[in-house]
């Protein structure tokens, strides 16, 4: 599929691959648990990489997965990759591609809700089976890194997990305390996605967050949050579509009867015509059976009459020659 060429020396890299909760597939939306992806983890080491999902199973590998690993600092499976294939090297430095895993579902179960979204199924089971070089990653965030890259994020993690987990009397910064080292704390920043992030504005987002979500706003119904308006908006929603479905079907129901009385009445006519076609041929040959009896008794008459003329000219001749003798 793709013209690929070996290289002397293989490079490693690591990229999130896949994170826990709900995704949106074709079918619908479907939800993995990080227990089922944990579960997971082992069935991805040796599998290929190839570059997009297309007919993976017809493309030389371009390098080989590692191993699949949790890290918790950011929420995400990372996967750990070796690449011996010049081109795909070139995608990677040129920031052209990320990853996208490919697995599939060895057991599914049925359809719920999770955090008030639902989803059409779940996976219970499942079994890696290539990783994906693409340029449509199916997580935007599914970054790719260098080992260097990768080791440096990882202790910007770690540091930030030290700063907040030191001893308990250092922690009053949770309690709106003031410490003495609060301002450094706020202050570090990491990487995340390729940008750049601060715990103070970190902090400052969430608490926004929070603060909206028990925002209420006042309608003709009442005041609401924006997570019971936006419930209400999807309930609104699902219903209008059900109304559209059911007036949909009903106009379908009340096409699919206007034809069928239109064949049965095209289907009348017909037969209408061709029993008026058949009482015209019956009355023709109804008309030709009387003329042809008419001509028949005509006949006989003309006969009988042509005989009885011959008769009364033979009786007259025979008369005439007694008169003369």
């Amino acid at each position: 599929m793709f013209n690929f060429f070996r290289t002397k020396t293989a490079e490693v890299f690591y990229a999130r691959h896949i994170t826990h909760g709900i995704s949106a597939y074709g079918n619908g939306n479907t939800l993995i648990t990080k227990e089922v992806l944990d579960d997971m983890n082992d069935s991805f080491s040796g599998k290929p990489v190839v570059i997009t999902h297309k007919d993976w199973e017809k493309q030389t590998p371009v390098g080989y997965v590692v191993k699949s690993f949790y890290l918790p600092q950011d929420g995400y499976f990372w996967a750990e990759f070796i690449i011996d294939n010049q081109q795909a090297l070139n995608f990677i430095k040129n920031q052209n591609f990320r990853v996208s895993n490919g697995y599939k579902a060895t057991s599914v179960g049925q359809g719920g809700r999770y955090h008030d979204i639902e989803y059409a199924e779940e996976v219970l089971k499942g079994e890696y089976l290539h990783l994906a070089l693409t340029s449509e990653p199916k997580f935007a965030e599914a970054i790719i890194m260098d080992r260097k890259s990768f080791k440096e994020f990882r202790e910007k993690l770690e540091k930030i997990d030290n700063k907040f987990n030191e001893q308990e009397d250092k922690m009053l910064f949770f309690k709106k305390q003031k410490v003495d080292n609060s301002e450094e704390i706020l202050n570090t920043s990491f990487e995340l996605g390729g940008k750049e992030f601060t715990v103070k504005s970190m902090i400052d987002t969430l608490t926004e967050k929070l603060n909206e979500e028990e925002k209420k706003y006042a309608t003709c119904n009442g005041e609401f949050t924006a997570e019971e308006l936006v419930g209400k908006y999807n309930a609104a929603c699902d219903e209008l579509k059900k109304n559209e479905e059911e007036k949909a079907k009903a106009e379908a129901e009340k096409k699919a009867e206007e034809e069928k009385k239109a064949e049965e009445e095209k289907k009348a006519e017909e037969e209408a015509k061709k029993k008026e076609e058949e009482e015209k041929k019956n009355e023709a040959l109804k008309k030709e059976e009387e003329q042809k009896k008419l001509n028949e008794r005509l006949a006989k008459i003309n006969a009988e009459k042509s005989k009885a003329a011959v008769e009364f000219r033979l009786n007259a001749n025979g008369m005439l020659d007694k008169i003369e003798k």
